[in-house]
C-alpha cells in the first residue's frame, strides 16, 4: 500500500505539472521500474484515484517513474465535460441547501457543446444529481443559478426545487 500511495502521489504531481485535472479521465498510466507485481484490488484503486482507463507495468531495476498519456481523445473530454457537469450542480445542490432526497428540476443553455453533452447523458446526470427532469427553458426563479466555463466555453446551468 505505501507503493501504491507513492505512484498516486508521483501521478498526481504529473498531472499537476501538465495542469490537468484529475477530473479528466485520461486513458493510459505507465508505471516503470516496478520489480514486483501490484494486486487487482490495488490496480482498480490506482486508476479510480488517477482517473485512467488502463494501467501498464514495466518491470525493471531503479527508481519508479510514472508517465500518463496525456492525449485526450473527444471521448474523452466529453467525459471529463460531464463530470464537471456533475461536480457543478452537485455544488449548486450544496449551495441551495438541499436534503440529499430533495428533488431537483435542471436548467441549462442550450450550446451546442455542452447541449450535446447533456441530452447524450441525460439518465445518468438525473440519477447522480436526483433530478427530475432537465429542460433547456428558463422558468425562474431558480434555487440557484450560476455561469460556468466549461471547456473555456461559458454556460449557464440553474437548479429549482420541486
Amino acid at each position: 500500500m505505501t507503493v501504491a500511495r507513492k505512484i498516486v502521489s508521483l501521478g498526481l504531481q504529473k498531472r499537476k505539472e501538465a495542469k490537468i485535472k484529475v477530473r479528466q479521465p485520461l486513458s493510459r498510466f505507465t508505471i516503470e521500474n516496478l520489480n514486483f507485481t501490484l494486486e487487482k484490488e490495488i490496480l482498480e484503486i490506482l486508476k479510480g484515484e488517477l482517473n485512467v482507463k488502463e494501467i501498464n507495468i514495466k518491470k525493471g531495476k531503479g527508481e519508479i517513474n510514472v508517465f500518463f498519456d496525456f492525449k485526450i481523445t473527444p471521448e474523452l473530454k466529453e467525459e471529463g465535460v460531464l463530470r464537471e457537469v456533475i461536480r457543478v450542480l452537485q455544488g449548486m445542490r450544496k449551495e441551495g441547501k438541499l436534503k440529499k432526497e430533495d428533488k431537483i428540476v435542471i436548467f441549462y443553455k442550450k450550446e451546442e457543446s455542452l447541449a450535446k453533452i447533456i441530452e447524450k447523458n441525460k439518465n445518468l446526470i438525473k440519477k447522480i444529481t436526483i433530478a427530475k427532469e432537465i429542460k433547456t427553458i428558463k422558468n425562474p426563479p431558480y434555487l440557484v443559478e450560476e455561469e460556468v466555463a466549461l471547456e473555456k466555453e461559458k454556460s449557464w446551468l440553474a437548479i429549482k426545487r420541486i
